[in-house]
């Protein structure tokens, strides 16, 4: 099946402009994206003269760049081109402003003289350029002028031509060979492709404009003028009439009388199948529109319905749709139940098809019919509910609907029960039949013997004037001069003097008579024949009308100069006729509805008959006079004898707006006549929508605006927050769907904003605040009523920025909650970033199901909650520090009852936290130290969960942010490779070794700065240690070790009560038991003594050996205090379950990480880098003032902190000291670099 939008089948063969009107009407619809047609219509604009137009809509594609130049001179350059046009054309423009010279008929008479003043092929040349050059500016109407001017003047050119050709009237193809010379001299001033070029463009002009009556003329012309080229080929040919058939869709689909033209094009017989073989050769998805102008004609379905179905069966291999597919099901499978899902189908087709749109009520009303109808003509009893099912519709709805169906179809059925349709089915006797086909038997007897009486009589009349001519020599003396004149000499006729042996086809010469002057009052009496026909046609008498004959008296009134005659005694019957159904539509009283909707397509149907009669009139005389057409003449007398009558208008639009007031109060009206009353308005505005506006949408809309004041006022105080948007929303969506049913569709965004400024703007801040308002919605997370608001407010002024703002509140005070004032997770890095996650996960859910179009949360909505979190997280000092300790948490218990896939999106998720903290630095920083302590002490969980997030890090803020953390792995992984070398180096030395050395080498650069510290190293592990140094520094000369005891383990083996313990401990603790080999009983003194290490170091030591669960030395006194007098001994007692212990380091409150610590240190490196920032920037720009300097310098510094500006001047002024920058002399907020 074909897509719902034809558009990449139509658009090929459509012209640029006529393109950008379908672009339009596809930016209303949602079926491609806005910037993919947006950017489509930019691409179209910019080859045009619309340069504003292009760039209006370049600034919606790309709000902030700046307009390219390419425009701004490409609109110069046309107001230097329009300036000079101007000048060139002014004479014609003058001519074409006076309205005095189109009211007396000379304006063609004085354009005429304008082109004898001048070159005629430049003239010619000079209004097509300026015409192209208007259409291109989007100037249509001055464009159709000058192309009409243009076509007038060729028509002139070639009437003068045709006179002025000598060519022997003797000849017999005399009349041939005098328009073959006219058109030969025309074209030596105007080319035949420039002609035609003419039409297209004159076509175009006047699709853009709507004036369907002059457009529906060109289309005319432009099929005449195809057959009519010589020397083409069929080919071209056949790609003209392609183009034709195409852009002849804006005209029949608009025009009035435009289906049956559609029809008429591609089954009259005089078009020999030419067009219905364009669209089976190269256009097969135009049977689209051929199926709808098809369904929406009844008074044609049944004659043009079997070329139709053979069509369709002939073309379902190349192209098919919804609307296709139903007609073959109906007429030719005849398969109810495929037409109706078929039909539903139709509804998203036609409401996303340019042309078919208009018609979508009518084609599925009418559908829905010939579901009926065919069904009916099938059965002999219908079940109610079945139809009804089928129609989807209630069984009552469906009841009526059928009810009326009967009544206007006159269908032979009636309702014999509550559930089901009794139907007669007549078989036709043979007389009936025959009577049927001879109906119209005797009328046309008549008429071919009135014509046969009418030959015989002239025939008898030629004899007897024959007869009367004694010879030829009479004849010739008779009319010898006039003959001689005419080309014509006596020898070329041959008379017989018997008119009863005059032989078939030799010519009778009559004698010369004088032209007759025109019978006295001629017109009145012709007009008289026309007005009784007239009248007939109003007491619906119109079948014995000869139309033929009609037209033959209207077509002489007009060629003998009454045309305005005829046309005011036309319009003043017409008049007449109205003041009468004015008078019966007033005393209608109650059904004045259904009086005036009879009435309305009465007078339709009337003035398309009369316009038949006055084709002429209507295609020469009004448009060279530019009168409205027959047809809207009639549509504009109806409009003010019948409509803007004061009596009948004041009742009939009160009469529509209370039938509508019922229907918002819930009871069922007759829709289809307020949507014939509704369309009759729009009718009735000729070229505009005026009337419609002016007299109903007015009212209506006050109307409208007073019911939902009171409405809202109503249930403001009855109902909570969620519920009132409910029925706002249910108001809203009854509003447009009344649009859709009987309104026009310019009324949508009007009475939208009637509903959403009563309902909505009116109570906007009261429904945000109330008790049950956003705030509560948003506690209990109740998305689907939050997704209303959201919908509701977009289009109400300042609705979302309020909403926005009460968001941000709510999230701001729940967040300080958790970050500040809550006190067990605001002092711990597990519960704060927790709560932090979870709050985290609730706003994206209040986003994505509240807050979200098209599937994706609202980009603005998310930028304010983003920035709410970074507001409220910074509140705490420690947050950077939480983040950290939480990671680090993590990454040493690794993926106990996780998934690492669940360990990665956690990772996600702490990031996006990471992203709202001001303070990166010091987040890095005690990420830096915890990550030391995870490798160096063997604490972490997985080396990959370890690099998966730097990674998400070094995405995040880039390589230099993690250039550190890469840098402690790969000495981790050289260090390993290292003590390989080592261990095969130890294999082959003469000392040999009794320790198991493990040494990580350490760059100075990437790890935590660590204090020195000193410890005498116990004999076999000092020997170790130089062996070592040795043999790395003789490997890597130039290098300096610098031992860090404070970070090493050590496996040692102990015997208590003989059994054989290994105690994992810290390197301190190692050297502290190592002196117990030797002796029992040490004291405080003695150790520190001895070990030379930090007092500090040397107290965490003993008290973990000594004052924890595990206690391997025994103190005295026994106390949580480690004194300097105290006395340490081996406890020779101790016992474990455990073969190998882990002896952990004992901390106490002194031993903690001091913040303020930290803080300074994070203080100093920041000064560092501001500093290294200034002169980066300086020495790229080397002059600069203070305020863009500052800027510069947070910008760049954003993704690691946020310096404040008195700080970064601090340190433009210590750069200056130290002579890096110097102030201006002169302006002394502006910095100089020196090299």
């Amino acid at each position: 099946m074909a897509s719902a939008s034809p558009v990449s089948h139509l658009i090929p063969y459509l012209d640029k402009h006529l393109t950008l009107s379908y672009v339009e009407f596809l930016l209303s619809k949602e079926i491609f994206p806005r910037e993919q047609l947006l950017t489509a219509k930019f691409d179209i604009l910019k080859t045009t003269h619309m340069v504003d137009a292009a760039i209006d809509t370049f600034k919606l594609l790309h709000p902030t760049d700046a307009i390219p130049e390419d425009l701004t001179s490409k609109k110069a350059d046309i107001q230097q081109k329009t300036a000079q046009f101007d000048e060139d054309i002014r004479e014609f423009k003058d001519l074409l402003s006076q309205d005095s010279l189109k009211e007396d008929g000379t304006l063609d008479a004085k354009i005429s003289e304008a082109f004898a003043r001048r070159d005629p092929a430049r003239t010619f040349d000079l209004i097509y350029s300026y015409a192209r050059f208007q259409y291109e500016s989007g100037n249509y109407k001055l464009a159709a002028d000058f192309l009409a001017l243009f076509l007038s003047q060729y028509s002139l050119l070639l009437g003068a031509d045709k006179a002025a050709t000598s060519i022997p009237l003797d000849d017999p193809s005399a009349k041939e060979k005098r328009l073959a010379a006219a058109l030969q001299a025309a074209q030596a001033l105007v080319s035949e492709e420039k002609r035609g070029q003419v039409l297209w463009g004159k076509l175009a002009a006047d699709i853009m404009q709507k004036n369907w009556d002059s457009a529906l003329q060109c289309v005319t012309a432009l099929k005449e003028f195809i057959d009519m080229q010589k020397g083409v080929s069929t080919q071209l040919q056949l790609l003209q009439r392609t183009w034709l058939v195409h852009w002849s869709l804006f005209v029949f689909f608009n025009h009035p009388n435009g289906l049956n033209l559609l029809l008429d094009l591609f089954f009259n017989e005089r078009n020999e199948s030419k067009y219905l073989s364009t669209i089976q050769t190269t256009a097969p998805h135009l049977v689209r529109y051929l199926v709808a102008a098809l369904v929406c004609n009844k008074r044609r379905r049944s004659m043009l319905l079997k070329d139709t179905v053979r069509l369709l069966q002939q073309e379902h291999y190349h192209y098919g749709d919804s609307l296709t597919a139903f007609v073959l099901s109906l007429f030719s499978e005849f398969n109810f139940d495929a037409a109706q899902s078929r039909l539903a189908q139709c509804q998203e087709v036609l409401v996303n098809d340019y042309f078919l749109a208009p018609l979508k009520d009518e084609f599925l009303e009418n559908g829905r019919q010939y579901i009926f109808e065919i069904s009916c003509k099938t059965h002999e009893r219908i079940d109610i509910a079945t139809i009804a099912q089928q129609l989807h519709m209630p069984p009552e709805q469906a009841e009526q609907w059928l009810v009326n169906l009967i009544r206007n179809a006159r269908l032979d059925a009636k309702i014999n029960s509550p559930s089901s349709i009794s139907m007669t089915i007549h078989t036709p006797t043979i007389f009936r039949q025959v009577k049927d086909k001879t109906r119209g038997l005797t009328y046309r007897s008549n008429a071919l013997l009135a014509n046969v009486e009418k030959r015989l009589s002239e025939r008898a009349a030629a004899a007897a004037a024959a007869a009367e001519a004694p010879n030829v020599g009479w004849v010739r003396g008779a009319c010898g001069s006039g003959l001689e004149d005419s080309g014509l000499s006596a020898h070329s006729l041959c008379v017989k003097s018997a008119p009863q042996r005059m032989s078939k086809g030799l010519f009778v010469i009559k004698p010369y008579k004088a032209a007759q002057a025109p019978e006295k009052d001629y017109e009145k009496k012709i007009w008289a024949i026309l007005e009784r026909a007239v009248n007939q046609i109003y007491d619906k008498n119109s079948s014995e009308l000869s139309y033929e004959e009609l037209y033959r008296h209207e077509y002489n009134l007009v060629l003998q100069k009454h045309g305005m005659f005829l046309y005011r005694e036309l319009q003043n019957c017409i008049t007449s006729h109205l003041a009468a159904v004015a008078e019966k539509v007033f005393a209608s009283r109650d059904s004045l509805l259904m009086t005036l909707n009879g009435q309305w397509v009465e007078h339709q149907t009337n003035m398309r008959m009369i316009r038949d009669i006055f084709l002429y009139m209507d295609r020469t005389f009004v448009g060279q006079h530019h009168l409205p057409s027959v047809y809207n003449m009639g549509m504009i007398a109806f409009r003010d004898a019948v409509i803007h009558q004061a009596k009948v208008k004041e009742r009939l639009v009160a009469m529509v707006l209370d039938e509508i007031d019922l229907e918002r109060r819930g009871e069922v009206i007759e829709r289809s006549v307020l949507r014939n009353i509704t369309k009759m308005w729009v009718d009735l505005g000729i070229d505009g929508k005026g009337v419609y506006e002016a007299t109903f949408e007015e009212p209506f809309l006050a109307k409208s605006t007073e019911f939902y004041q009171r409405e809202s006022q109503q249930y403001i105080g009855q109902c909570s927050c969620p519920e009132y948007l409910r029925r706002a929303e249910s108001r809203l969506t009854e509003e447009l769907a009344r649009v859709d049913h009987y309104l026009d569709y310019i009324t949508t965004n009007k009475i939208r904003k009637v509903v959403e400024t009563a309902m909505l703007e009116t109570h906007l801040k009261l429904l945000i605040e109330m008790d049950t308002g956003l705030v509560a919605m948003l506690r209990d997370e109740k998305l689907e009523d939050l997704a209303r608001m959201y919908r509701l407010l977009g289009p109400i002024p300042g609705g979302l920025a309020l909403v926005k703002q009460v968001l941000c509140e709510y999230i701001f005070q729940t967040g300080t909650d958790l970050v500040v004032k809550d006190e067990e997770k605001s002092k711990q890095s597990g519960p704060f970033v927790e709560a932090l996650l979870e709050f985290k996960a609730k706003a994206d859910r209040l986003l994505e199901g509240g807050f979200s179009k098209a599937g994706k949360a609202d980009h603005e909505f998310v930028t304010a909650v983003n920035e709410t979190f970074t507001r409220f997280i910074n509140q705490n000092a420690k947050a950077p520090e939480f983040v950290a300790s939480y990671l680090d948490e993590k990454l040493k218990t690794g993926t106990k009852g996780i998934t690492e896939l669940e360990m990665e999106a956690l990772f996600d998720h702490v990031l996006v936290l990471f992203r709202f903290l001001n303070d990166k630095d010091i987040f890095e920083n005690f990420y830096k130290q915890q990550l030391a302590k995870r490798l160096l002490l063997k604490r972490t969980s997985s080396d990959e969960l370890e690099r998966i997030m730097i990674g998400k890090l070094k995405q995040e803020c880039g390589y230099s942010f993690t250039s550190k953390l890469d840098g402690m792995f790969t000495d981790m992984k050289v260090s390993d490779d290292q003590m390989d070398e080592f261990k095969q180096y130890l294999e082959g030395a003469e000392t040999p070794v009794r320790v198991d050395l493990h040494v990580s080498i350490l760059t100075q650069g990437y790890w935590p700065n660590q204090i020195m510290a000193k410890c005498n190293m116990p004999p076999e592990i000092d020997t170790a240690i130089q062996t070592f140094q040795s043999w790395y520094l003789g490997k890597h000369s130039g290098r300096r070790l610098t031992w860090q005891p404070n970070l090493g383990t050590a496996d040692l083996k102990a015997r208590f009560r003989g059994k054989l313990y290994e105690l994992n401990v810290s390197t301190y603790q190692m050297v502290i038991l190592m002196l117990f080999n030797d002796r029992d009983t040490l004291t405080f003194r003695e150790i520190l003594q001895m070990t030379d290490m930090p007092d500090k170091d040397l107290r965490r030591g003993l008290g973990s050996l000594a004052l924890q669960k595990v206690k391997v030395l025994l103190k005295e006194p026994d106390n949580k205090e480690i004194g300097d007098a105290d006395v340490f001994r081996f406890n020779a007692e101790f016992s474990n379950p455990h073969r190998r212990v882990k002896i952990s380091t004992f901390i106490t409150h002194k031993d903690k990480v001091d913040p303020v610590e930290t803080r300074t240190k994070v203080d100093e490196d920041r000064k560092h880098l501001i500093e290294a920032t200034v002169v980066r920037i300086m020495k790229a720009r080397q002059h600069m003032d203070h305020q863009n300097l500052v800027s510069e310098v947070i910008k760049s510094l954003y993704s690691r902190f946020q310096p404040a500006p008195k700080a970064i001047m601090q340190r433009i002024e210590s750069l200056i000291e130290r002579d890096y920058l110097e102030r201006d002399k002169t302006d002394r907020r502006l910095f100089h670099y020196l090299a």
